[in-house]
């Protein structure tokens, strides 16, 4: 009964080191790639025009299909296969929003929405089926951006509606007008 307590009193800086290296950390790394990434595309935008920001799309889906493809592999440990999945998932989804960025189509229109649901029912069955800790951190990403996404354009569709909200949206980064 001893050396259980000892053990335990010897393990929670090892707990606390693993909770701050894969919780907060990889939150604010992934938000800081996240930033880079779209700090990246005005320049080549400016400089290059829509062949440049093809081209750098063309990038960030190599680079995302290049993680899954690692974040799939079984040789490598849990932590390392779930941060290759989110960066992955990271990098498709900047790539998903600079495409149609490119393209002037809106992810946020009625075939979107079927996409949206399409991807998600995929997910759920390959789930269940005995996903990977990498996939499901890839797909987790994914499907949170574009969730995020639609949250905000519903924000936005309910300021309009409902001036009272405003200050709130503005707090949130969404224009006033």
């Amino acid at each position: 009964m001893e050396t259980i307590q000892n053990s335990a009193k010897h393990n929670w800086k090892r707990d606390l080191r693993s909770k701050i290296l894969d919780g907060f950390f990889a939150g604010w790394l992934l938000l800081f790639l996240l930033i880079v990434l779209r700090i990246i595309v005005d320049p080549i935008g400016y400089r290059f025009g829509r062949l440049g920001l093809l081209n750098y799309d063309v990038f960030l889906i190599a680079l995302a299909v290049f993680c899954l493809e690692r974040a799939l592999s079984a040789r490598r440990a849990d932590t390392t296969l779930a941060w290759l999945g989110a960066v992955g998932g990271l990098l498709t989804w900047s790539a998903v929003e600079l495409s149609c960025m490119v393209g002037q189509t809106p992810l946020v229109a009625l075939t979107g929405v079927m996409l949206f649901i399409l991807i998600l029912l995929i997910v759920f069955v390959l789930w269940r089926k005995g996903l990977s800790v990498g996939g499901k951190f890839y797909m987790m990403v994914v499907l949170i951006c574009w969730l995020v996404k639609y949250i905000l354009a519903g924000q936005e569709f309910v300021r309009v509606w409902l001036p009272a909200f405003s200050p709130d949206l503005h707090l949130v980064g969404l224009p006033l007008c």
